[in-house]
């Protein structure tokens, strides 16, 4: 994700916590409109409530505002989960600055971090099955709910929506530490 701009670290640090920018209004108290100027890049140097976002965020203001990282930032530390013998279990850890949900789950599936939460609505979601992840699109219209590419019946098991998918060319890999190959 490109991250040049205080508005490309916004719209990363939303992406990586499943937030809207109407969550991010609702939980800093700041208008939509100002929001979406600085996202857009309207606004290049948002310092008037660059404190608000950053604490709504979980965030670094330096790191809005530059992109650097700051050594006094706190680091957090995410369980990863996998298949292992047919069963989810914890198989790892992600180091990282960024600030997750505590309702996210993180699943390793193979080249990719996947982001999972607890949430309905139309949208990929993350099943258990036969020994495999499986991923099934939810499509909802007003009279009923499909899944894509095909109907699931009870030997699937729902690990939940997907929100965020991370490849992990992109993260250093010094932050994921796994106790399985």
């Amino acid at each position: 994700m490109k991250t040049e701009t205080v508005g490309d670290r916004i719209k990363e640090a939303l992406f990586m916590r499943g937030m809207s920018q109407a969550d991010l209004c609702h939980k800093s108290g700041i208008e939509r409109g100002h929001i979406s100027n600085i996202t857009t890049g309207r606004i290049k140097y948002p310092r008037k409530h660059l404190s608000k976002i950053a604490d709504a965020l979980d965030v670094c203001e330096n790191w809005l505002l530059t992109g650097q990282k700051n050594d006094s930032v706190r680091h957090n530390q995410y369980p990863i989960f996998s298949l292992v013998d047919n069963q989810l279990e914890e198989v790892g850890a992600w180091h990282t600055e960024m600030s997750l949900s505590g309702d996210l789950k993180i699943i390793d599936a193979g080249e990719n971090l996947l982001i999972i939460a607890d949430r309905l609505g139309e949208g990929p979601y993350l099943f258990h099955h036969l020994g495999a992840l499986v991923t099934l699109y939810r499509h909802e219209s007003l009279a009923h709910i499909s899944w894509y590419p095909l109907q699931f019946d009870d030997s699937y098991t729902l690990i939940g929506k997907i929100i965020s998918t991370i490849s992990k060319e992109l993260i250093d890999n010094e932050t994921i530490k796994t106790c399985h190959g």
